[in-house]
């Protein structure tokens, strides 16, 4: 009787103390949360943040996945204006896939790649970048220049971590695909549209 007492003293102590533990545990995790919500608005006054737009554009640039890419120059490779000097010969140009495909659709003078999984759009083979711009459908572009007279153009892109007069090599990451998860892309013989087809994993194309 007096053991079982003894048992049922101890395990109340126990519990009590439990308890006062929790209790100062929830009063540091609400400063910390104050403390956090107080630095969160002095960096905003910071930051010259004057509406939620800001917030969002500053959220964007945060999580942008390539964001090292476009900002870290030291690792990016700039040409002048005699970047033809940089090309391969025409024979030597070998097209990769753009995207790691699910599903491919072919349409004459373009290749439709979809993806499922990677959102990841990759250059086809070493060139420079000659233009990134929006064509007439609000669909994102880029166009890289691979040989004296042949060039690549991807349309379907978001989030772009490549500029105009960049050295790209093939297979490097240079943007994100945009909600469609496709990429329509398209090979130029002096900026005119040849008709290709793919040939296992290459883009082959007749001149």
């Amino acid at each position: 009787m007096n053991k079982a007492t003894i048992m049922s003293i101890k395990q109340q102590k126990i519990v009590y103390q439990h308890k006062k533990i929790g209790q100062s545990m929830g009063l540091v995790y609400s400063i910390s949360v104050f403390a956090f919500i107080v630095l969160c608005f002095s960096c905003l006054r910071i930051m010259n943040v004057q509406s939620i737009n800001d917030v969002f554009s500053i959220a964007e640039s945060v999580f942008n996945p390539i964001l090292p890419l476009y900002h870290d120059n030291s690792v990016i490779d700039f040409v002048s204006s005699d970047y033809l000097e940089h090309l391969k010969e025409d024979k030597d140009v070998k097209l990769s896939l753009p995207v790691r495909a699910s599903q491919v659709e072919e349409q004459g003078t373009s290749i439709i790649f979809r993806a499922d999984n990677s959102i990841m759009v990759l250059a086809p083979e070493d060139g420079i970048v000659t233009k990134i711009e929006t064509n007439a459908d609000g669909k994102k572009y880029i166009i890289i220049q691979h040989s004296t007279s042949i060039s690549t153009q991807l349309v379907g892109l978001d989030v772009v971590g490549v500029e105009v007069g960049q050295q790209v090599k093939m297979g490097q990451e240079l943007a994100t695909m945009d909600s469609s998860n496709q990429i329509m892309m398209s090979v130029l013989q002096n900026n005119q549209s040849l008709n290709i087809h793919l040939d296992q994993k290459t883009i082959q194309w007749e001149a």
